[in-house]
This record gives C-alpha cells, sequence and structure tokens, in this order.
C-alpha cells in the first residue's frame, strides 16, 4: 500500500471521483495477483456530505483468516490542505447502521489523528468479489 500512489491524485468532482480512486487500486492489486473485491457503501448526510453520497473502496482477505480489512485510498480535492506523506485510510468492520469513520493506514505524528472523521452513517453495503 505504501507503494501504491493512488491517493495521490487530487480528488476531482465528475472526473476522478472515490470510484475510480477504488477502481484505480483495485485493478493494480489484482494486476499483481492479490485478490480483492471492489466495495460500494451508501451513507446518509452529514455536514460534510449533505447529500448522502456513496463511497467506493477495495476489500482485501487477511491472509489465512475470514478477516477483511477495507481500504479506502481516495485522495483530498486540496491535497496541500492535508500535507501527508500516504492519504491510504482502513476499515476492519463496514455495517449497517454504523457510521464510517476510516483511520489513517499509515498514521504520522505530524497529522491531527489517526481516525477520520465520519463520512455517514452506512445504510447499504455490496461487495464485489
Amino acid at each position: 500500500m505504501k507503494a501504491d500512489k493512488t491517493d495521490k491524485k487530487p480528488y476531482v468532482m465528475g472526473e476522478f471521483v472515490c470510484a475510480d480512486f477504488a477502481e484505480q487500486l483495485h485493478n493494480a492489486a489484482e494486476e499483481k495477483g492479490i485478490k480483492c473485491g471492489y466495495v460500494t457503501i451508501d451513507l446518509t448526510s452529514t455536514s460534510g456530505n449533505p447529500n448522502g453520497d456513496g463511497h467506493a473502496l477495495v476489500a482485501f482477505r487477511l491472509r489465512d483468516t475470514d478477516r477483511i480489512i477495507y481500504v479506502d485510498c481516495t485522495g483530498l480535492k486540496d491535497p496541500e490542505a492535508l500535507p501527508i506523506e500516504n492519504l491510504d485510510k482502513y476499515s476492519y468492520q463496514l455495517k449497517k447502521g454504523l457510521p464510517y469513520k476510516p483511520r489513517l493506514l499509515f498514521p504520522e505524528k505530524e497529522t491531527y489523528g489517526e481516525e477520520m472523521d465520519s463520512m455517514g452513517i452506512i445504510t447499504k453495503i455490496k461487495i464485489h468479489w
């Protein structure tokens, strides 16, 4: 994940959005022989997400377990606003009715914290393996 630079791309509404970030990471992983799933979630509205849009992630099964890690490599609209080395985020649990609050996969001591703000309450989850 540290070598993948998908998270470095700027988020551009209508041009390169969360679905594009997830698709790029998914395809890069599968090209390297890493099986993964493309995940879509629907979210309720929040102050930062007034429309309650959906979001896209990538699911990876942890080796020799039934556990899944969900990776969110979506970049920022303004990468200079949060100048950190890696914006990859993760969650071990996506559950309907719970908030989607990913954590930084590679937190840096200069950042504001490992946990990100909630993007809304999850209302629907779909994994395409």
